[in-house]
């Protein structure tokens, strides 16, 4: 199973997660600064590979690994 192209696809995402509110960061040089805009308390970021750039994610989120390729940041408590 590709992840990349399975958690990377933002339709299934939103398909399946319903009614959560689901945003993308585009790949590109905007890139970093988009990740760095998700600080809210009830924001979390899928991590999925190497998504999103480990020095982008904002210093409000804490990792929660699934597994190698798969984990969440969580806001910190």
């Amino acid at each position: 199973m590709d992840v990349n192209a399975t958690f990377g696809n933002v339709g299934l995402m939103l398909y399946f997660l319903y009614p959560l509110d689901i945003r993308d960061c585009p790949a590109g040089p905007d890139l970093p600064a988009c990740v760095r805009s998700y600080v809210g308390e009830q924001t979390y970021i899928l991590r999925v590979g190497e998504f999103p750039p480990a020095d982008s994610v904002p210093p409000s989120k804490e990792y929660s690994p699934y597994s190698t390729d798969l984990g969440l940041y969580v806001p910190r408590r």
